[in-house]
């Protein structure tokens, strides 16, 4: 007796609808080698009861069709998440709701004999290789952030008189053809772009370059510059502009040139190779300006103590605790409430937890912000990584038993 075959259109259309994606990580060689050697096999199996008999008309495409089918749910698995379109001769037209599809595959079924798969798997594999190119493209061209020292300028009250200060936040800056696609072309457009009030007093600067060896940044102008001319204002503005953006580097030093040449003339300073620095530094101060605005100052570049009297520099327990209080003649305030004691700091590693005293307070969502804000830039002058805080005060100010916050550092060659 002859086996009739259980595979009929309704079968293989359900079993298309039910199967769940399948995902194979064999070579397309091997997944034909498996087909070929599982129709060998059906066909000895099939050999005996075919034996002197004529071999059905019907057979052999349907074994075809199960090659087919099963080709199709090895090879283009991705496909069984699409919508997918079945027609038969039995009048019926059969949906099969495989959502996201992006190519259809018609299987048409015409009296008994399975019909051609519409798709090429080579031509499935370039357009996923094209997809991965593509999403490569993305990440590659994405603009990267850079944080960098921000130069603000303020008329500051201090002794009776009034003099120009200068402060730098740190602030993200993507770069571009525009703003600089290295860090040293970044700040030449800060230094000399209108947006940042800088432009006049730093015209004709052309390059920045660092020197790793000596700590060192060089700032090298055109002959149209107005280094020579700078007075008053603008030279306060121009000094300190420079000494505070790249102390924030940790660098020694900075040197002026010329198309190269050294020994340029600078407003009242007449002749100058380079300007002196303040690379250490140990804590973070608060200035409110008329306009709102508030800027943290370092503790070394307005005379705060930064080390002890055999001139080592605080540790970071030591920095916090002197960060509470200011000199009584200070024209600017600690970021550290009086409501605020220090019950803990400790430091393991790249990793520092500061405990809070329970009987800590803070007035307001500002006021803690700022302190840790301040916390947070004073750490960066340490090999610290991560901040946490902890104490009843962090938990009514963050409904959290515990802040964690990451530090951003700027010096480079520490």
């Amino acid at each position: 007796m002859t086996r009739k075959s259980s595979w009929d259109e309704k079968k293989i259309t359900s079993h298309l609808q039910q199967l769940p994606p399948v995902k194979d990580r064999r070579s397309k060689e091997e997944v034909f080698q498996a087909v070929q050697q599982k129709l060998e096999e059906r066909e000895t199996e099939d050999r005996g009861s075919l034996v002197g008999k004529k071999k059905s008309g019907w057979l052999l495409p349907a074994i075809a069709s199960t090659a087919a089918v099963l080709l199709l749910l090895i090879l283009l698995p991705s496909f069984l998440n699409n919508q997918q379109h079945l027609t038969s001769d039995s009048g019926g037209e059969q949906e099969a709701s495989m959502e996201n599809r992006t190519n259809e595959v018609n299987i048409l079924m015409e009296d008994g004999e399975a019909g051609a798969v519409e798709e090429d798997a080579d031509e499935a594999a370039d357009n996923e290789e094209a997809a991965d190119h593509s999403g490569e493209m993305n990440v590659t061209v994405q603009a990267e952030t850079v944080l960098v020292p921000i130069p603000h300028t303020e008329q500051v009250e201090a002794a009776a008189t009034v003099n120009p200060r200068t402060f730098v936040k740190r602030e993200p800056l993507e770069m571009s053809e525009e703003t600089g696609e290295t860090l040293e072309e970044m700040l030449v457009y800060v230094l000399t772009s209108d947006q940042f009030g800088t432009a006049d007093i730093f015209q004709g600067l052309q390059t920045v370059a660092f020197d790793e060896g000596d700590k060192a940044a060089t700032l090298d102008f055109t002959e149209e510059n107005r280094l020579e001319s700078l007075a008053g204002d603008e030279y306060q503005q121009a000094y300190g502009t420079i000494v505070e953006v790249f102390s924030s580097y940790g660098l020694e030093e900075v040197r002026l040139t010329v198309n190269g040449e050294a020994d340029v003339t600078f407003g009242p300073e007449g002749q100058l190779e380079k300007i002196e620095l303040l690379p250490d530094n140990r804590g973070y101060y608060l200035y409110k300006a008329a306009d709102g605005n508030r800027y943290f100052l370092r503790g070394a570049v307005v005379g705060e103590q930064i080390g002890d009297h055999s001139d080592t520099l605080f540790t970071f327990a030591e920095t916090l605790e002197k960060m509470r209080s200011v000199r009584p003649d200070a024209w600017y305030d600690s970021a550290i409430p009086e409501s605020v004691e220090f019950a803990e700091v400790v430091v393991d590693g790249d990793y520092a937890t500061v405990e809070l005293a329970p009987d800590s307070s803070f007035a307001d969502d500002e006021q803690f912000r700022l302190m840790v804000s301040a916390i947070q830039l004073a750490a960066s002058d340490f090999p610290l990584n991560y901040i946490e805080f902890e104490g009843a005060a962090v938990e009514q100010m963050t409904m959290n038993d515990v802040l964690y916050e990451q530090v951003e550092h700027l010096r480079l060659f520490d």
